[in-house]
């Protein structure tokens, strides 16, 4: 059974494992889409920059919906790219360039377009992104990690290079359960249930640029309580 946390100290476990067996079936649901490229900042605008973005087809099309399975789960059983969990949203695309592409292009890859229910805007709320196997980047969706202004979050925190050579990309999407182990001991103030039957979308999207490449400042904000969304 999955241990999620919605055990309240001041009600029986029968009443608690009847939640439990209720909101497994209306976790969140989340759709992301490998968009096309955008072009952003270009210094030398008479070079054409192109994009070649593709999805690995034995892992996911260009469209990605979990519906009601991203559900809490242990930070411990996010095991990287390969991880198979369906409570884990699991994304895996690649990024080429074309050689008639200026010598100094770089790019960003960003969540544009984003509607997401206030209640997911919180630290429980993971991501991450590998580059080539190797963990890139990793962050939450609180707004004091990262505001998320015009409906955009960048993943990378600086720009990376953008040749002929194919980077393949995995991203991770996932609930953070806040109490693992015992879950008689845990207590109202860990209850998640408020985050299920949730909306969460996005778009993919390589932003290309020819400018020197600078670090991500992230625009932050206040937390938000997700009872009242303020």
């Amino acid at each position: 059974m999955k241990k999620l946390n919605m055990f309240n100290k001041n009600i029986g476990f029968f009443t608690s494992l009847l939640i439990v067996i209720l909101l497994g079936v209306i976790g969140v649901t989340l759709a992301a889409i490998i968009a096309p490229f955008e072009i952003i900042g270009v210094q030398t605008t008479a070079a054409p920059i192109d994009v070649n973005i593709t999805y690995d087809s034995g892992s996911n099309g260009s469209s990605v919906v979990s519906s009601g399975a991203l559900l809490p789960i242990s930070d411990s059983n996010v095991t990287g790219i390969n991880v198979t969990d369906s409570r884990v949203l699991k994304v895996k695309f690649r990024v080429s360039g074309v050689s008639g592409n200026p010598e100094n292009t770089i790019y960003d890859v960003a969540l544009r377009n984003l509607v997401v229910d206030c209640q997911l805007k919180t630290e429980d709320v993971k991501w991450r992104l590998y580059k080539n196997g190797s963990l890139l980047s990793s962050g939450n969706l609180s707004p004091t990690f990262d505001s998320m202004e015009g409906d955009r979050l960048v993943l990378t925190e600086i720009q990376q290079d953008l040749t002929t050579s194919t980077d393949e990309y995995v991203f991770l999407l996932w609930i953070s359960d806040n109490c693992v182990g015992d879950v008689s001991l845990c207590t109202d103030n860990l209850d998640q249930s408020i985050y299920f039957n949730r909306t969460f979308k996005g778009d993919i999207k390589v932003e290309v640029s020819s400018k020197t490449k600078k670090a991500l400042v992230r625009p932050t904000a206040s937390a938000i309580d997700p009872t009242t969304c303020s």
